[in-house]
């Protein structure tokens, strides 16, 4: 599904989301803090996720997946 049907979901059901090749999980809310990122510690792009930069493809892709 795309993102924005994802958050949706996701926020109905208090959940996170991701894409299907992503060590990555998104939990949207609505607060000051926008969306908590969360990185499992064993993986390799742990370092570099400290704050997640959406591209182009994220944004346009259809596999977001509520958890």
């Amino acid at each position: 599904m795309y993102i924005n049907q994802a958050v949706e979901q996701a926020l109905k059901r208090n959940k996170g989301i991701t894409r299907a090749a992503s060590d990555m999980i998104l939990f949207p809310t609505s607060s000051e803090f926008g969306c908590i990122l969360v990185v499992p510690y064993a993986s390799e792009d742990y370092k570099s996720s400290i704050r997640w930069n959406p591209n182009a493809e994220d944004l346009m892709s259809n596999d977001w997946e509520v958890l």
